[in-house]
């Protein structure tokens, strides 16, 4: 029993000494530790309130109805190049920078878009591939989809596509 209650008094002392410390730290700096939880619960609450901004959908002018994510991940990452019907694909992508890229990257293709680049220019310089296409605007990397043959890309969901085929992406 004494074995206990010797760990029970080393609790009670020990809270006492933590009781001690925040309480001298809270007086010496209780400005500053209110100013950081107030910071901290407006960031929060921003990351709470944010809307999920430019949801993408996959488009291309193929045949191709559906894709996997690991068939997707592996044309954006350059590894397959053509289609199943042997159709040599071709991939327009916009900016690194562009918000609707990073999106698409992290949430379709589950990879951070700067790995992306670093995969695209391994290639490039390499010389054991090309990079994709990049277009400056999601309405041109539309046009380019809908007038390339065998061409791959991804718009905002709000878009509208009505010469593009809409390519449902599976688990």
């Amino acid at each position: 029993m004494s074995s206990k209650f010797g760990n029970i008094s080393f609790f009670i002392i020990f809270a006492g000494y933590l009781d001690l410390f925040t309480s001298r730290f809270l007086l010496v700096n209780r400005d500053v530790f209110i100013k950081n939880i107030l910071i901290s619960l407006i960031v929060i609450a921003g990351f709470l309130t944010t809307p999920a901004a430019y949801s993408a959908k996959v488009i291309a002018n193929t045949s191709a109805t559906s894709l996997s994510k690991s068939q997707l991940r592996r044309i954006f990452s350059m590894r397959q190049l053509f289609w199943s019907d042997g159709q040599k694909i071709v991939v327009f992508v916009l900016p690194s920078s562009h918000q609707l890229h990073q999106n698409f990257s992290k949430n379709e293709l589950e990879i951070f878009s700067y790995k992306l680049d670093r995969i695209w220019n391994k290639l490039t310089y390499s010389g054991l591939g090309t990079a994709p296409i990049v277009v400056q605007t999601p309405q041109a990397l539309i046009d380019a989809v809908i007038n390339t043959s065998g061409a791959i890309g991804y718009v905002e969901d709000s878009a509208d596509v009505k010469d593009a085929y809409v390519i449902q992406v599976k688990g």
